[in-house]
């Protein structure tokens, strides 16, 4: 942003000061996988919410190894198959104990049915974290199935379109230039012997001109501190509601300062 310091000037007791009108926030949107773009679903000048899709890039081998992974996340066979095991030989264990203790069976049959049981809980338990990891799989392949739809992080409009149908998306591409039109952010400098008479919280007039005719309270959000010797001013940023989005970003405005 660029301004050059004017002297105020009067107007009803107010000092009025240039400034100027700009979006809150420019994203470039790239997209979290690389891939061919199959579709852009908005065009430049677009009013766009927060989350809507933007673009697409093709999903079918993503698509294919999300079912893959939700079939084996369904599948429960390895764990019955296990807990059958531990049960049957669950049961050879209790019943080698009862004989056991009628001295019919001998100590080591005892143990083996032991053994058993131990691994067959074992390969329940595998099968088990298998089923889990077989869960986080699907939800893995959910996730980078849904990265192939580019959504907006924003409210806001489409300021430019840079990509098309066809073209390879990197992960150095920008397919697009989303603007934050609400709320809008007002730039002006002050002189350095207004400073102490501005405040974050403070609310002051902003005069745009025509076509968009009007006055608009703003409030004073940054202040800086740092100021510019060679002109004597300091940077001034207002933040302004702009819900129905009736005034444009990028035009002139003034500022209408209280009297000293």
């Amino acid at each position: 942003m660029s301004l050059a310091f004017a002297p105020p000037v009067q107007a009803d007791g107010l000092r009025i000061r240039e400034c100027l009108i700009e979006p809150s926030a420019s994203v470039a949107i790239g997209a979290p996988s690389e891939g061919l773009l199959e579709a852009v679903l908005v065009e430049r000048g677009d009013v766009i919410r927060r989350g809507q899709p933007l673009a697409r890039l093709t999903a079918d081998l993503e698509a294919i190894t999300l079912r893959i992974a939700e079939t084996r996340a369904a599948s429960r066979t390895s764990i019955e198959s296990g807990r059958q095991r531990v049960e049957y030989f669950g049961a050879q264990r209790r019943r080698s104990a009862q004989l056991r203790e009628r001295q019919l069976v001998a100590v080591e049959d005892l143990e083996r049915t032991r053994t058993e049981e131990v691994l067959a809980r074992a390969e329940l338990e595998m099968a088990e974290l298998e089923s889990q990891l077989a869960v986080l799989e699907a939800e893995r392949s959910r996730i980078l199935l849904d990265y192939r739809e580019i959504g907006s992080p924003v409210d806001g409009v489409v300021l430019s379109r840079q990509m098309h149908p066809g073209e390879y998306v990197n992960e150095q591409s920008s397919l697009m230039q989303l603007v934050t039109l609400d709320p809008l952010h007002v730039e002006a400098f002050l002189p350095i012997d207004r400073f102490t008479e501005v405040e974050p919280g403070m609310v002051l007039t902003v005069e745009t001109p025509a076509p968009f005719a009007g006055t608009h309270a703003a409030e004073v959000a940054i202040v800086d501190r740092v100021f510019d010797a060679a002109s004597g001013t300091f940077g001034v940023r207002l933040t302004l509601d702009n819900a129905d989005l009736a005034l444009p970003a990028g035009i002139r405005c003034s500022l209408l300062l209280p009297p000293e």
